[in-house]
C-alpha cells in the first residue's frame, strides 16, 4: 500500500489521529470561560474519539471562532476535515432550579 492511500481503519489510526490533534486540543482546552460549556463545574468544549471531534459551544458567535481556529489548525498542519460527514445541532439551555 502507497502512502497515498492512508490506513484508514488501521489499528493505530486513532492514536495516531489523538497524537497530530493533540495541539489543538490543548488550544481548545486553553479557551475556558468565555465560549466554553460546562457540566457542573467541568469544561466542556470538545470530545475526541477515534478519528471523531464534537464541539459545544454556548453560541453560534462563539461556534464559528472555534470553527475558525479548526481552519488554521487544519491550514497549518496540512489537514483536510470532511464537511460531508459535518453535522451541527443546537439545544436549547435549560438550567435546573436548585
Amino acid at each position: 500500500m502507497g502512502l497515498d492511500k492512508g490506513v484508514v481503519g488501521g489499528v493505530l489510526s486513532p492514536y495516531l489521529f489523538a497524537v497530530y490533534l493533540d495541539d489543538l486540543s490543548n488550544e481548545l482546552n486553553n479557551i475556558k470561560v468565555v465560549c466554553s460549556c460546562y457540566v457542573g463545574e467541568v469544561l466542556l468544549n470538545h470530545l475526541m474519539l477515534a478519528d471523531d471531534i464534537c464541539v459545544f459551544c454556548p453560541s453560534v458567535l462563539w461556534l464559528q471562532r472555534i470553527l475558525d481556529l479548526y481552519q488554521a489548525y487544519a491550514e497549518s498542519h496540512g489537514i483536510i476535515f470532511n464537511c460531508n460527514k459535518t453535522v451541527c445541532m443546537t439545544f436549547e439551555a435549560w438550567v435546573v432550579n436548585t
